[in-house]
């Protein structure tokens, strides 16, 4: 996941971005044993690594949560945008689509109408 300004680099799983050896990681380091940080998946599948410290629980599993609702969120705005278009092909009024999504025609014609292009 690219920041603005890098902040998350440190909240990072050690396997991130390793696709063959751990496909499953999530990204985000929700424990650390050590200098070592590991998301929860990675966390599961761990062997020796880290045995000789203490878990310390990191905020990498809230922000995973938070980067999964915005990632829903994006699906969810796109598939909202398909249905529209495919609304307004089928000859529903701005007026009908402005209901069923709890706005004024004028506010949905504004926000869909250069998507029906």
């Amino acid at each position: 996941m690219a920041t603005r300004q890098g902040t998350l680099t440190g909240l990072r799983c050690h396997h991130a971005g390793d696709t063959v050896l751990r496909p499953d990681c999530a990204g985000f380091a929700t424990v650390a044993y050590g200098r070592i940080a590991l998301c929860q998946n990675c966390d599961t599948m761990r062997s020796a690594v880290g045995r000789e410290h203490t878990a310390r629980k990191l905020a990498g599993a809230d922000l995973d949560r938070l980067a999964r609702a915005v990632e829903n969120m994006k699906d969810a705005e796109q598939a909202l945008a398909d249905a529209v278009v495919s609304a307004r092909q089928g000859g529903a009024s701005w007026g009908e689509i402005g209901d069923i999504v709890g706005t004024t025609r004028q506010a949905a014609h504004q926000r869909w109408s250069l998507k029906e292009r």
